[in-house]
């Protein structure tokens, strides 16, 4: 069952949508074109209200990025040699940068089984980049001072 929101509101020279006065929150899904075509109208934003119909479609929207997040980042470890760190700071930053965009944009929608379970792997994944890190910067300071005492 879906429900079409034809009713817009005049606010100055701008028209608003209802949902917005109304203040109704929802899975916002999002399209390439932004067009949807149900009935032979087009719709521009769908919602989706319901968390239990929402909760499918946000995890395998969110496990899809997740995925793609980890094979890189993993990626970017493994590669990660005499960089200096600077890898190991892009993916501390790329992981509170995807815990932030859940936290505020997704976690209504998740499971807290779901939420753990990806909190566990960018744990490790976070620690791996704090001791790759340290690594490095311990094997720089071991250089420079050996080669000052000379």
């Amino acid at each position: 069952m879906y429900v079409v929101n034809k009713k817009y509101s005049v606010k100055g020279k701008k028209l608003i949508d209802m949902t917005e006065i109304l203040k109704i929150t929802g899975f916002l899904l999002s399209s390439r074109t932004k067009i949807f075509k149900i009935c032979d109208s087009d719709i521009r934003n769908i919602q989706v209200v319901d968390k239990k119909l929402a909760n499918p479609l946000v995890s395998f929207f969110v496990f899809q990025k997740y995925n793609r997040l980890i094979k890189e980042l993993v990626k970017m470890l493994v590669d990660s040699n005499d960089d200096g760190g600077d890898t190991c700071r892009q993916v501390l930053d790329r992981i509170e940068k995807f815990r932030l965009q859940v936290k505020n944009k997704y976690r209504a929608y998740l499971k807290k089984q779901e939420l753990a379970k990806m909190s566990k792997q960018l744990v490790l994944l976070k620690k791996q980049a704090i001791e790759q890190a340290m690594l490095l910067q311990n094997n720089y300071y071991a250089t420079n001072k050996s080669s000052k005492g000379r």
